[in-house]
């Protein structure tokens, strides 16, 4: 599979991944506002049912100041805080409103009624206080039924507030493990992404810097060492890596021209070398015989690609016989009509 392909699919994992993180992230924070709501609901309905228990304690403490001092401007604040409550119906719709129940209503309708009870006996209270029946009043506001229903009033508010708190604990705590669910899955996927970016960006790193640079130190130092044998690896990179392979290409083959011109020179200075002693002996050579040593000497070596004989002329014979052979040459005649030389029939015969 090509670097491409493979690079490819990683950036559309990681693009996919991140996608799904992002989506995550959202719903977890969905979930943040669901807890935040619950909250803020159960804030909203306490503060309903604190106020309906404020106002029927008021009520009631309006209402026995009158008949304790009969002081008008108590019965003031008693018509004021009586006007002020809500009729039944209100006040439930404005409870449901705020998120309540069913089953919250119905204690929290039980808790009204009781509260209108409770107002009742209190108008009627006023009103006897007012014609002069001064025992009836207290009778209806000190006794103990009076005390009776106001705890169960009481009762009712609470056992809504129970309920309710229940409710909302379970909602809260239900938002929360969502929340915590999808805040998970966020930070696992958000973990893997980064885990298969790193991955991308290793296996990238790897593939075209890491190696190539190994290798092409390994050439270098070869080079260095004058080992212009070394072959290069086979870098099709368009990048700065790829202009470093071409500029070592191009110094193997430069060192690679040097070494055979060096190569070229050793060879063509041991060549005059062995010229130069072959003809500084054969200068110092007395007999024949010396000369046919010097030439199996140095012949050989100047041209040991090919084997010969040496011929000399014999006048007596008229015929150039065979003086001295190298490397056991094919198709050699130990002697030859002078005339079948090319060098005498030229006019360029060699004399020692």
């Amino acid at each position: 599979m090509r670097l491409t392909t493979i690079t490819n699919w990683a950036y559309g994992a990681t693009v996919l991944l991140t996608l799904v993180s992002g989506t995550t992230m959202i719903l977890a924070s969905n979930a943040h506002d669901q807890e935040r709501a619950a909250v803020e609901q159960l804030y909203r309905l306490d503060q309903a049912t604190s106020a309906l228990n404020a106002e029927v304690f008021a009520l009631t403490e309006h209402s026995r100041q009158y008949l304790d001092t009969g002081d008008p401007s108590y019965r003031r604040l008693y018509q004021r805080d009586a006007a002020a409550l809500r009729a039944v119906e209100d006040r439930i719709r404005h409870l449901g409103d705020a998120g309540a129940g069913a089953d919250e209503l119905d204690a929290l309708k039980q808790a009204i009624r009781w509260a209108d009870a409770l107002q009742d006996e209190q108008r009627e209270a006023i009103a006897a206080h007012d014609r002069g029946d001064e025992a009836k009043a207290r009778e209806l506001l000190f006794g103990a039924t009076y005390e009776r229903e106001l705890d169960r009033a009481r009762a009712a508010v609470e056992r809504f507030q129970y309920r309710l708190d229940q409710r909302t604990e379970t909602n809260v705590a239900a938002a929360a493990n969502l929340a915590r669910v999808w805040k998970t899955i966020s930070e696992v996927t958000l973990a893997i992404t980064g885990f298969l970016f790193f991955c991308v960006l290793f296996f990238i790193f790897r593939q075209r810097v890491l190696k190539p640079v190994v290798r092409l130190s390994d050439v270098v130092n070869r080079l260095a060492a004058q080992d212009y044998a070394v072959e290069l690896p086979a870098l099709g990179q368009i990048d700065e890596i790829g202009d470093m392979a071409q500029a070592i290409r191009i110094f193997r083959e430069n060192g690679l021209e040097r070494q055979r011109l060096e190569t070229e020179r050793d060879a063509d200075l041991a060549m005059r070398d062995l010229l130069s002693r072959m003809t500084q002996r054969m200068q110092g050579c007395d007999t024949l015989l010396d000369l046919k040593e010097v030439v199996q000497r140095f012949v050989p070596e100047i041209a040991p690609a090919h084997a010969g004989c040496l011929y000399l002329l014999d006048p007596k014979r008229n015929a150039m016989v065979e003086a001295c052979s190298w490397m056991e040459p094919a198709h050699s005649r130990p002697e030859f009509a002078p005339m079948a030389c090319w060098a005498l029939r030229r006019g360029l015969p060699h004399r020692p």
